[in-house]
């Protein structure tokens, strides 16, 4: 049986999933997505890189005994059918792995050079007038896009970043980009105004894009010339795919130590 990559996560992660993934093809290796995952566990808007980029690899997405096989592999960490794909492994551990299934999101750090090579090969699909319209307002200014995560990452028990991060973060924006204009992303729109109301006077809260629009959000961050991101590989992405040569990408300092040049506070 041909050897699975089991997919799981959000955009973000499904994005680093498949740049490992695709490498691999690459170099020869014969593997098949496998995103039977989001049936098992509801996670943000399930599989999304056929709908959002236009990839149609061929995929595998069963249910029954299929499925109670996977929740039975996964149960235990140790085992020769599953090479755990997080942490320090590298590309070639796992072109050269002989494990049935991959499972969980490579390292970002590990794979950076992937990355790097691999954000040209795609192109955000049906993007509206709306969000085109606001993308070349970005484009207009000396735009600067802050993503504020707070809803989904407390029901995870994931770090939230606080207040003195995007507070710090702002200041070395202002110090270094002549009249920015602040774009702010969240999903927690409260949360998100106390955190920039008070650090800036020029910003606009960024709310138009909602359930499977959501990835409209990363397309338009991308469009930003400088990014704020926070501890999530969603706005990491925006910022991968931002083609200005001279953006300024800030990020928290306790996260993904990153090989990039990215500003850490």
């Amino acid at each position: 049986m041909k050897q699975r990559f089991l997919f799981s996560g959000g955009l973000g992660n499904q994005l680093l999933e498949y740049a490992l993934y695709d490498r691999a093809l690459k170099n020869g290796k014969k593997l098949t997505i496998d995103n039977t995952l989001y049936n098992l566990v509801e996670m943000h808007n399930g599989y999304e890189l056929d709908r959002v980029f236009g990839i149609n690899d061929k995929t595998i997405n069963h249910k029954g005994l299929y499925l109670h096989i996977i929740r039975f592999m996964l149960h235990f960490k140790h085992n020769p059918f599953v090479k755990w794909v997080d942490g320090n492994v590298s590309f070639d551990e796992v072109l050269h792995s002989k494990a049935l299934w991959l499972a969980k999101c490579p390292s970002i750090n590990q794979n950076i050079e992937i990355i790097n090579e691999f954000v040209d090969s795609l192109t955000f699909q049906n993007i509206d007038e709306a969000n085109l319209s606001l993308s070349e307002k970005m484009q207009s200014c000396n735009s600067v896009s802050i993503h504020v995560r707070r809803g989904d990452y407390y029901s995870y028990g994931m770090p939230i970043i606080g207040e003195d991060y995007y507070n710090k973060a702002i200041d070395y924006i202002k110090q270094n980009v002549e009249n920015p204009v602040f774009f702010v992303f969240s999903d927690d729109k409260g949360e998100a105004e106390k955190v920039v109301e008070k650090s800036c006077s020029n910003y606009a809260f960024i709310d138009i894009n909602h359930g499977h629009d959501s990835y409209k959000d990363m397309y338009l961050m991308s469009k930003c010339k400088h990014n704020i991101i926070a501890n999530s590989t969603f706005s990491l992405w925006g910022a991968f795919f931002n083609k200005n040569p001279q953006k300024i990408v800030v990020k928290p300092k306790n996260w993904s130590k990153l090989s990039l040049g990215y500003i850490e506070v």
